[in-house]
C-alpha cells in the first residue's frame, strides 16, 4: 500500500485529506488567473501603440484583470471558496508556507497582498461603474504569478505520491510554467497582431 503522507520541501502533506478533483479545480483557477494576466498585459501593450485606442480595448483589458483577480481569490483569497487552498490541501497543511518560502515572501506580505486582491474583487463585483467609487489600485500581478509558479512546483512533486495513494494517474498541465507563459504570450501577440492588421 502506498504511503499516506508526502514530503515536499520541508513540509509533509496528508494524502488522505487531498481530493484529486479539488486539486484539479484549484489548479484550473490558478491557470485561468495567469492566462488572464498575460492576456491583459498583451492587450495593454498593443493598446499603448495605438494613437487613439478604442474603448473596447480598455474594457477587454479591465475584464481580463478582473477575471485574474476573481480566479486568484478562488484559490488563495476567500476561505469559503470550494477550491481555496485550505479546503484542497487542508487548513493545517504547509501548502502556503511552502509557497511563501519559494517566493521569499513573508506571511504579512501575503496577507497584505491577499487583502488588496479581495478589495479589487469586491470593487469589481459590487461597485463597478458606480459614480463616486474610484477603482482600487491593482496589485502587482507578478506576485500572483510567482505564487502560482510555486504552487506548480509543489504540485509537480505532490501529484506523484497523490496518484500512488489514490491509484490514479494525473497529469500536471503545463509541465513547466515559464515556457507555457512565454508560449501563451507569443500566441496572444500573434492573434492580436493579425487582428490589428485586418
Amino acid at each position: 500500500m502506498a504511503p499516506s503522507t508526502c514530503w515536499v520541501g520541508r513540509s509533509v502533506f496528508d494524502l488522505k485529506q487531498i481530493d484529486p478533483k479539488k486539486v484539479s479545480q484549484f489548479w484550473n483557477s490558478c491557470l485561468s488567473c495567469v492566462r488572464s494576466v498575460v492576456t491583459a498585459r498583451k492587450l495593454d501593450e498593443l493598446s499603448r501603440k495605438q494613437p487613439d485606442p478604442a474603448e473596447a480595448n480598455k474594457t477587454l483589458i479591465n475584464n481580463s484583470y478582473a477575471i485574474a483577480v476573481l480566479e486568484w481569490t478562488k484559490s488563495f483569497g476567500t476561505n469559503s471558496e470550494d477550491y481555496h487552498w485550505k479546503k484542497v490541501f487542508g487548513d493545517s497543511s504547509f501548502f502556503l508556507s511552502e509557497i511563501l518560502e519559494q517566493t521569499k515572501a513573508t506571511e504579512n506580505e501575503y496577507k497584505e497582498y491577499r487583502q488588496a486582491m479581495l478589495n479589487v474583487r469586491a470593487f469589481a463585483i459590487a461597485h463597478a461603474g458606480l459614480p463616486g467609487c474610484p477603482p482600487p489600485k491593482l496589485p502587482d500581478f507578478d506576485f500572483a504569478i510567482s505564487m502560482i509558479s510555486s504552487a506548480h512546483s509543489i504540485l509537480d512533486k505532490l501529484l506523484i505520491s497523490l496518484d500512488q495513494y489514490h491509484g490514479k494517474v494525473s497529469k500536471l498541465n503545463p509541465m513547466s510554467m515559464q515556457p507555457w507563459i512565454e508560449n501563451l504570450e507569443e500566441d496572444i501577440k500573434l492573434i492580436l497582431g493579425k487582428t490589428s492588421t485586418e
